[in-house]
Order: C-alpha cells, then structure tokens, then sequence
C-alpha cells in the first residue's frame, strides 16, 4: 500500500517487527513511509489520517486494552476517512483445547515444558487469542462517529473474525469526546 501514497506510518509494540519493517522499507526504496515503536495510547504516532488499516492486531490484544486502543484509532481517523480493521468475536475450539491454552497462559512453566516436548526452544511464546464482544465495537463505531460500515465475517482455523470496512462521519462536531465513549 505504501507505494500508492504520499505519505505512511507503520507502528507495532515489536522492536523485531519494526526491524524487520524496515529492511523492507529500504529494500523497497520507500522513504516516505515512517515507522513508529507503538504504545496503548498511540502517543508517538502524530498526524491523523484517511485511511488505517489492522489485520490480525486486536486478536492478540486483551480487550480491555484493545477497546482503547481502537477508540485511539478511530479518533486518528479523519472526517472522510476509511479504516479496514479485523477483530476475532469467537472460535470453535475443543473444551479441551481451551483448557490447554488456558493452562499455558496461567499454570507457572507449562509452556516451557510443552515447548520442548514438541521440540521448540523454551521461550517460544504463546500465542494468545481474544474475542472481542461485536456489541462493544458497535457503540464505539456509532459514539466515535462512524458514518457507514460493511461487516465481513471471516474465519481463520477455529477463530471467527470480522473486517471492519468503515467510513468515518465528514462533520467533525458529531464525534464524542474520548473519554465519554463507554
């Protein structure tokens, strides 16, 4: 995408991520693209702008942050202008399953341990799942001033998901302040 435009900000909490976006950048030859390390509050990602996008984000973010997080998006999003953002709202696992990710969330050296049973380094972390209530993402689109959205259910393994595609409103005095969107 970043070909297409004047300007881009990539932004992710990895440092290795960041690294790794930035050989690409220079590879690429993209020097209008700027890449910023990211934080729950969007603080070193200046500007606002007409389009954002996120894919398979929120999905590894505890929606108690995550619902922020989007709020800060939409806020960043200018009148006019177009997000694509994806959530998961549920997934189809095994009651078995669910009790093992739980167990390699919470139980002290379990995924240590499963780690090397299946051959992988100690460390190698688990990759955390959430869902995020569709009701909830409702009342911040419509509070945050979203003007239109198209829904596409998606689905990814056993995780059902949602795309996004929203078009915030142009009259910026509809929008409500952000801290008194619930």
């Amino acid at each position: 995408m970043a070909k297409d435009c004047e300007s881009a900000v990539g932004t992710d909490v990895s440092s290795t991520m960041l690294d790794k976006a930035e050989q690409h950048r220079k590879e690429m030859g993209l020097e209008h693209v700027k890449l910023v390390k990211s934080d729950d509050n969007l603080s070193k990602i200046d500007g606002t702008f007409d389009f954002i996008h996120s894919i398979y984000v929120f999905q590894h973010i505890p929606p108690s942050r995550g619902y922020k997080i989007f709020k800060r998006l939409l806020k960043k999003l200018n009148p006019g202008g177009i997000a694509m953002i994806q959530f998961t709202y549920a997934n189809d696992l095994s009651t078995g399953r669910r009790i093992l990710n739980w167990t390699k969330m919470n139980v002290p050296l379990f995924q240590q341990i499963n780690n090397l049973l299946h051959l992988r380094a100690p460390d190698f972390p688990f990759m955390e799942m959430y869902n995020y209530s569709l009701n909830k993402l409702e009342n911040i689109l419509h509070c945050m001033g979203v003007n239109q959205v198209y829904i596409r259910f998606t689905k990814d393994g056993n995780y059902r998901g949602v795309m996004l595609f929203l078009e915030s409103k142009s009259d910026s005095d509809d929008f409500v302040k952000l801290d008194e969107v619930p």
